[in-house]
């Protein structure tokens, strides 16, 4: 082979790596994720957990715990909230009236139909197995 032949040949390889790695930095944002948000309430307490994708089998989870009685809220609660292959919660402070938790998931596969239940334990009261029901305008 040439040296000039072999010179083109590199250069080429070259340019098709790079072109490579600008359309594949380019289209990296298209990546359409899914969201799935749920709702469920009782007495005392409306709880929403939303879910986005941010890859294969994982999510990133938004937990919002809200006190809905007009009387103070507690200090301190402790909760559960379990679902389909994953399960979080803790013992934790309220910041008037609410509680926002993020966090992974990972390794878990969440559908319109997973049945996500809520506990949560404050004043030596108990609410268990409140269920979260899917909800599309979130």
């Amino acid at each position: 082979m040439k040296k000039s032949s072999l010179v083109y040949l590199i250069i080429s390889i070259v340019l098709v790596f790079a072109i490579y790695i600008v359309v594949s930095t380019l289209y990296k944002g298209d990546y359409i994720s899914e969201e799935y948000y749920f709702e469920g309430n009782s007495e005392n307490w409306i709880v929403s957990a939303k879910m986005l994708e941010t890859g294969d089998k994982t999510y990133s989870l938004t937990t919002e715990i809200s006190y809905l009685n007009e009387e103070e809220a507690p200090e301190r609660v402790k909760w559960l909230l379990n679902g389909n292959g994953f399960g979080t919660g803790g013992e934790e402070s309220l910041t008037e009236g609410k509680i926002v938790k993020k966090e992974p998931l990972r390794e878990v596969t969440i559908t319109d139909n997973d049945k996500i239940t809520f506990s949560i334990e404050w004043n030596s009261q108990l609410e268990e197995n409140i269920i979260l029901t899917p909800k599309k305008d979130k």
